[in-house]
């Protein structure tokens, strides 16, 4: 009955599920008749739900990987469970372990104070007894027959307890004392859990620090083949299997070895070897069984891993195109896909509450047989007279206390499988290679330190591309070759060069032989048609992947051998799609600027922590104080700042709005119901394609700063570099790459973007990628890109006279184009 309820709860859970997404993406749910499968509705087949929960294929979630070897799972968790530079979490962790070790010992003596009172309650039955029958016969023989078993003789806690407290009868104290180590063992576990739990919660916390720090890193070929919900349950759930390993090993592993060992050794020394070889032979057939089912269960929980991630990949896809499923008339078949993935994980569900049902009842038979083998043969005993009342207890206690390690051991193991099975992701994550490292170069080992990229050497070198070659592998070959782990956007391997021989296609060259420089205050346009490898120049300067051959410098250094951090620091970007936070017009116009001063934060925690380790060595003591004030007020600075206009500082909140007014956003913003406070929507759907492409442009022009107006000068210089000439070199942007910058822009708007993109580029190295021609009129040089090659090159003035130029073809074309909208409008 209980099976079958939870088996209808499912179902209807299933069905609320399904009712709730059709109401999201715009759909009146109507439940199919039960011979008619929800598939139907759908123009192509979808997989069943038992395929799906058997690990089908399933497009856009990651395949389920094979438990990854826990030595390399210990590696990863264990820093963050015995931090080197957090003292506090290891006194935490050595505590814990002492109060394990404490109600251990408690739990261990608990029977043998049971077994005490039992036998003196016995004696006094047996005297009372003899009383009773008159010293006869019987009541002798009962006597001496409790006499030859020892229960006569008072323990020796007894003794002492009556030496306490005279008049109370012995056998009573020893039930108070059985009591009381009851109690302590209880409240020394809880204590020990509670103090563990800030350890556990720490290394969590820590853990998914690191894989949230390490997904930003990764390259976009990664997240272009791993849906982004799939990524964020994987971070979810390493951060919970890193708590329940880190519980499992510290708290649970060699405390219950132990245990177990001891409570083994005492019915062998107390009841005899056979009482110790049942024990074993329990423990045995416990561990056995529990191992081999608990194997099975993880082959179930990677299928319940793949399906959940599979149904909520849809979940977010869908909900994230929603206008595309209206536009198409295609509610029916996004609810029939959500449907058949929900189909999928309930199946996984319930192959999981089957087989844990099957090894719950396994290792309770398993348990209960052992009890009771020991407790008759100890009845026996004390039939015969070789033991007393008390030693049935006691025999009957300890293996009742081994069924606690034992239940422990069962849960250690099913945890520990499935927080290593579950930390395969993470392992993935953090194994994956960043996207470029810096002071690493294609050919050779990485650098010891990386050079410094200075806001002089910017504008003394500005930026160069020398003789570039860029390739992307062929996407269909290499998938049908089986890689389909090689990033799409990295270069090639060659063949023969892999350790694995597997056959990589030829790759196809998105940039060939490019060379060219833009020096500081001067900007250069890169034209051409779909394809040319305009985008692919602005990925390169971004660091976002690195040339095949070639070298692509900015401020006179490699860009692979610098930090990608420090450059992009330096590197303002234009998006063709802006992409947006949820949250309000000042936070995503000010994003850079929160972003810098998370930098700083970091820093000075940095410097707090440096300032620790040296305090006392030939540092005074107000300046460790003064260290940790600072690190103090700069992480309260960053926490208390919401995004809002008023939660900036007085400096971002000027470069915000002038940003907003160069971008030509401040009319906009003035008629938005909050201002600058404006909740912009997921992904900006508050804003039309224009005033989203507006706010992506105000963003990287705070970026560049106040100064970014007026020719560089002497304090122009200064507020460029923000103050700081470290390795950072400040705040402020020297490079501002444009990728169609205006293609979402009405004319007039767009002329008025263009002549504050003149106004800035005095001030930085301006790339713009654009296919509007009319843009490329005021800049210094424009490059034609054909077939990732450089066919033409001049200023506008020049290749437009060119006598069959391609530029000049384009320019007529676009000419002629715009004249045409315009006499329709006439019209």
């Amino acid at each position: 009955m209980a099976a079958n309820g939870r088996v209808a709860m499912r179902i209807c859970t299933r069905r609320l599920a399904a009712r709730a997404f059709c109401r999201a993406v715009g759909v009146r749910h109507a439940p199919a008749p039960a011979a008619t499968s929800v598939s139907a509705a759908a123009s192509a087949p979808l997989p069943q739900p038992r395929q799906l929960a058997r690990g089908a294929s399933m497009r856009g979630a990651p395949a389920a990987a094979a438990e990854p070897p826990f030595a390399r799972v210990l590696e990863v968790v264990w820093p963050h469970l015995w931090p080197a530079n957090r003292p506090q979490i290891r006194t935490s962790v050595l505590a814990a372990l002492g109060l394990m070790g404490c109600s251990k010992l408690a739990a261990v003596a608990t029977p043998f104070v049971f077994k005490d009172a039992v036998d003196l309650l016995a004696a006094s039955s047996v005297s009372a007894a003899d009383a009773a029958a008159g010293a006869s016969g019987a009541a002798d023989a009962a006597r001496a027959a409790v006499d030859a078993a020892g229960g006569a003789a008072e323990p020796a806690l007894a003794a002492a307890l009556h030496a306490l407290a005279p008049a109370a009868p012995p056998a009573l104290l020893l039930l108070g004392v059985y009591g009381a180590l009851r109690i302590g063992a209880v409240g020394m576990q809880e204590l020990r859990n509670s103090v563990f739990a800030a350890v556990a919660s720490c290394a969590s916390r820590s853990l998914g620090r690191e894989l949230f720090a390490r997904l930003l890193a990764l390259d976009a070929a990664f997240h272009a083949r791993t849906p982004a919900a799939a990524l964020a349950r994987v971070v979810e759930r390493s951060s919970r299997a890193a708590n329940a390993l880190l519980s499992v090993i510290v708290l649970h592993v060699a405390p219950t070895a132990l245990e177990l060992g001891l409570v083994t050794g005492l019915l062998v020394t107390q009841c005899g070897a056979l009482f110790g070889g049942i024990a074993l032979a329990t423990v045995g057939g416990y561990v056995a069984f529990t191992f081999a089912v608990t194997t099975r269960r993880n082959a179930i929980r990677r299928r319940l891993n793949q399906a959940d991630n599979a149904l909520h990949a849809e979940l977010a896809d869908a909900l994230a195109n929603r206008e595309v499923v209206a536009l198409h008339g295609a509610h029916a078949l996004a609810a029939a896909r959500f449907e058949a993935r929900l189909g999928g994980h309930e199946a996984a569900q319930l192959d999981v509450a089957h087989s844990l049902a099957l090894l719950n009842f396994g290792q309770a038979a398993i348990l209960s047989t052992g009890i009771a083998a020991v407790t008759l043969l100890a009845a026996r005993g004390c039939l015969d007279g070789t033991l007393s009342l008390g030693d049935v207890v006691l025999a009957n206690q300890l293996l009742l206390g081994l069924s606690a390690p034992l239940n422990v051991l069962g849960m250690v193991y099913r945890e520990f499988t499935s927080a290593v099975t579950d930390l395969g992701g993470a392992l993935e994550i953090l194994q994956h290679p960043a996207s470029m490292a810096g002071g690493e170069r294609a050919g050779g080992g990485p650098r010891a330190t990386p050079p410094a990229l200075s806001a002089s050497a910017i504008r003394e070198h500005g930026i160069e591309f020398d003789n570039v070659r860029f390739e992307y592998p062929e996407v269909g070959a290499a998938v049908a070759a089986g890689a389909d782990d090689a990033p799409a956007h990295a270069p090639a391997r060659r063949s023969g060069g892999g350790g694995d021989g597997a056959h990589v296609a030829p790759a196809r060259a998105a940039l060939d032989g490019v060379s060219f420089r833009v020096p500081f205050g001067k900007s250069v346009a890169i034209v051409g048609g779909s394809g040319s490898g305009k985008s692919t120049v602005l990925r390169l300067l971004a660091a976002l992947a690195p040339p095949s051959s070639g070298a692509v410098r900015v401020g006179g250094v490699d860009v692979r051998d610098l930090e990608p951090a420090q450059l992009r620091a330096r590197v303002a970007v234009v998006s063709q799609e802006a992409r947006f936070f949820r949250g309000t017009v000042s936070y995503n116009v000010g994003y850079p600027l929160l972003a810098a001063r998370a930098r700083r934060a970091a820093s000075a925690m940095l410097a707090d922590a440096h300032t620790d380790a040296h305090a006392g060595a030939g540092a005074g003591a107000s300046q460790p104080g003064a260290a940790r004030g600072a690190a103090k007020s700069a992480r309260r600075l960053l926490a208390d700042s919401d995004g809002s206009l008023s939660s900036l500082m007085p400096a971002e909140h000027a470069l915000v709005r002038t940003a907003a007014e160069r971008a030509q956003l401040a009319d906009v913003i003035s008629a938005l119901p909050a201002g600058y406070d404006t909740d912009v929507g997921d992904g900006g759907s508050r804003l039309s394609g224009g005033e989203r492409q507006r706010v992506s442009l105000a963003r990287a022009l705070a970026r560049i700063g106040s100064s970014a107006a007026v020719a560089p000068s002497a304090a122009g210089d200064a507020a460029l570099d923000g103050g700081d000439g470290g390795r950072d070199g400040g705040d402020g942007a020297l490079v501002l790459l444009c990728d169609e910058p205006t293609s979402a822009l009405d004319v007039l708007t767009e002329a008025r973007v263009l002549d504050e993109l003149r106004a800035i580029a005095p001030c930085v190295c301006l790339l713009l990628v654009t296919h509007r021609l009319a843009s490329c009129v005021q800049v210094d040089e424009v490059l034609v890109l054909r077939d990732g090659r450089i066919a033409e090159r001049g200023a506008h003035a020049e290749l437009v006279q060119r006598p069959g130029g391609e530029y000049a073809r384009m320019w007529r074309a676009q000419i002629a184009e715009e004249r045409g909208d315009n006499e329709l409008d006439h019209e």
